[in-house]
């Protein structure tokens, strides 16, 4: 025979776990999207460039942004400064230390730089000459830097790895 009892009591206990599971699951999306909102691509202030790299004396940022950050962290900025120290900077850039690789290259953007997740105001792909210089490690992927000079318009495109 059946148990009037048991079967209320068995309907309650899964009630009881439906709204747990119903719980956990937004939970768990509540957690996802807080884990989103701490990786995606952002705006930065553009006064928190001196804190990821180095500027000197009369260097305007215009602009600081951060790519989707997981395992890597890349930011970008637009620096506007005087076009005649480009040179002096390219020489301290070029300069080796002990396990940091480095390449100067001049051309066309398009020629020089890798399609990668940007902003849209990072238009190097676009710039007739620039001289980049890549700053790697040969020890540590995804360290180091690529700064393109553009003397045409006196602005400077850092990539900060």
């Amino acid at each position: 025979m059946n148990n009037p009892g048991n079967n209320k009591a068995g309907g309650l206990i899964v009630k009881g776990l439906l709204y747990a599971a119903a719980i956990f699951a937004c939970l768990f999306a509540l957690s996802l999207g807080l884990l989103y909102w701490n990786i995606r691509a952002k705006e930065l202030p553009p006064e928190s460039a001196g804190e990821f790299i180095r500027l000197e004396p009369g260097d305007k940022v215009l602009r600081a942004y951060t790519g989707a950050r997981w395992l890597d962290s890349e930011r970008y900025f637009l620096i506007q400064a005087d076009p005649s120290t480009f040179d002096a900077r390219i020489q301290k850039l070029s300069l080796p230390a002990p396990g940091v690789t480095v390449d100067v290259t001049a051309g066309a953007g398009r020629d020089l730089w890798f399609r990668a997740e940007v902003p849209s105001w990072w238009d190097v792909a676009s710039l007739k000459y620039v001289v980049a210089v890549d700053i790697g490690s040969s020890r540590h992927n995804h360290t180091g830097g690529r700064t393109f000079f553009d003397r045409e318009r006196g602005l400077i495109y850092v990539l900060d790895r």
